[in-house]
């Protein structure tokens, strides 16, 4: 129904923000993801984005659609991602789902499914 996946960049991007310059620069780091995912997708299409805190550290929430090519398909799918700044590196953690697209009558299970996932990432500081 969804895949989850976590990606760490050791300094670049946001990697040396404070906790403060994230929460203040948190439209600019969630269209530079969709711009960065552009890259790689060709057609990401920000449709929400939030800043907000995960058990006091401060994140931004990102859902996107993108047409995402495997070795033997395109996948038109909905991705919701956390982005922040941990230990000198840029964070995200994606869950993505191609159910939400193509069956939009399940999209809501899917999406709070993709949602509890997140919602437990927690980060030790």
């Amino acid at each position: 129904m969804a895949s989850c996946y976590y990606s760490a960049f050791a300094d670049q991007g946001i990697a040396h923000l404070s906790a403060e310059k994230i929460t203040q620069n948190a439209r600019a780091i969630a269209e530079t993801f969709v711009a960065n995912s552009r890259r790689r997708f060709g057609n990401a299409e920000l449709l929400e984005w939030r800043s907000s805190r995960q058990f006091g550290h401060p994140v931004v929430y990102v859902v996107m659609r993108a047409t995402i090519s495997t070795f033997d398909r395109n996948i038109e799918a909905e991705t919701h991602n956390l982005i922040t700044a941990w230990k000198n590196r840029e964070i995200s953690f994606t869950c993505a789902s191609e159910v939400v697209v193509a069956l939009p009558q399940y999209a809501a299970p899917i999406r709070e499914q993709m949602l509890r996932v997140l919602r437990t990432l927690a980060f030790e500081q």
